[in-house]
């Protein structure tokens, strides 16, 4: 019995190590690790939010009680979910853990191994799930699909050779078979999601356009641009005397500036700033360096437009832009691609979790955890 749990258990594992391969960011968010490819549309990302199972059968009474006296080897193979009559035991459960962990380099935090144990076993059960649909819908893997997974998994790995893999797993305790069979059932789920999820949706480029448009001003973080102020504090800064001389100061400023005498001449007679000696000069700035009070004002701007007196923590500002950079070319199709992508993946997200939905209606589940 425990050699049969234990076989399964690798197989499980390996599910796991597909997951990674996959580029699901699921395990690195669980562990506390960042995932660079998060950005960019998953193969199976985790799901958009926490679902119950439908239906569901409560453990039966006494049950931790009776776990709580059985053996080490017996509470290891217990059960703790069922899926439509397949079992993942919690020996199941703990090596996928500990396999995650070791992959991602992260680490439970104390109080959280709950929280753990009940979002890996939902993603075990997803996947069972997933393959359960494949087979019901008559898919197959081809030999030449599970050789080339296998190729990339050992790529992965300091191997170099089929027979130092076939080593690295041994050490893991895994058997080739085992390999072989989360393979098949990688792909499988790969295959039904494609049907299933990816195939039922698509991003326009209207979509793309209004969410560009929406959030150019993200997407510009780090652009350069070069602008002036003047600065005309309250003098004092407590009083409401001195915040309506500096108002009256900033509104004769800015009718010079609209008469169409010099900003940089006027800032070097009238702002209190620190650059007022260089004509208001703010210096080399990229979006996002500035206070986010001042850029506000600033970015709308067109080269060459000042802004009316505003007032700000530091007292009454007018800005002027000299110049910006904008997106454009290359940047530009780059910047098209990644909202693009953000699109996709946040559909992705949305299809796979309804579909996942209407799967998990259907299931009998029945969570011993």
């Amino acid at each position: 019995m425990k050699r049969r749990c234990r076989s399964h258990a690798a197989v499980v594992i390996l599910i796991a190590l597909a997951l990674l391969l996959s580029g699901c960011g699921t395990w690195g968010r669980l562990f506390g690790k960042s995932d660079p490819a998060a950005s960019q549309p998953q193969a199976l990302p985790e799901s958009p939010r926490d679902r119950s199972p439908a239906r569901v059968e409560s453990p039966p009474p006494g049950a931790q009680e009776e776990a709580a006296q059985q053996p080490r080897g017996a509470l290891t193979d217990r059960v703790v979910a069922v899926v439509n009559q397949e079992a993942i035991t919690l020996m199941d459960l703990l090596e996928t853990i500990q396999f995650l962990l070791q992959q991602s380099g992260g680490d439970i935090k104390p109080g959280e191994e709950t929280k753990i144990r009940a979002q890996v076993l939902d993603q075990l059960i997803e996947r069972r799930l997933q393959v359960q649909e494949a087979m019901k819908e008559k898919f197959t893997v081809a030999d030449e699909e599970i050789k080339e997974m296998i190729d990339e998994m050992m790529k992965r790995t300091t191997a170099k050779s089929r027979e130092e893999f076939e080593e690295v797993l041994k050490q893991q305790g895994l058997a080739m078979e085992a390999v072989r069979k989360g393979a098949r059932d990688q792909l499988l789920a790969q295959k039904i999601i494609r049907r299933k999820v990816s195939a039922r949706f698509s991003v326009t480029d209207q979509e793309v356009d209004a969410y560009f448009n929406e959030n150019r001003g993200k997407l510009e973080t780090g652009l350069p641009y070069h602008a002036r102020h003047i600065l005309l504090p309250p003098e004092p800064s407590d009083s409401e005397a001195g915040w309506e001389a500096a108002r009256a100061a900033a509104d004769e400023v800015w009718e010079k500036i609209r008469a169409g005498e010099p900003f940089e001449e006027l800032a070097k007679r009238y702002s209190h700033g620190p650059s007022a000696a260089v004509g208001g000069d703010l210096g080399p700035l990229k979006r996002g360096e500035l206070d986010p009070e001042f850029e506000s004002h600033i970015l709308p701007l067109n080269p060459g437009e000042y802004s009316a007196p505003i007032k700000t923590r530091l007292g009454y500002q007018i800005f002027k832009l000299e110049s910006k950079e904008l997106l454009s070319g290359e940047a530009l199709n780059q910047a098209r691609q990644q909202v693009r992508a953000v699109l996709q993946r946040d559909k992705f997200q949305n299809r796979l979790g309804a579909w996942m939905d209407e799967v998990r209606k259907k299931a009998i589940i029945e969570i011993r955890l």
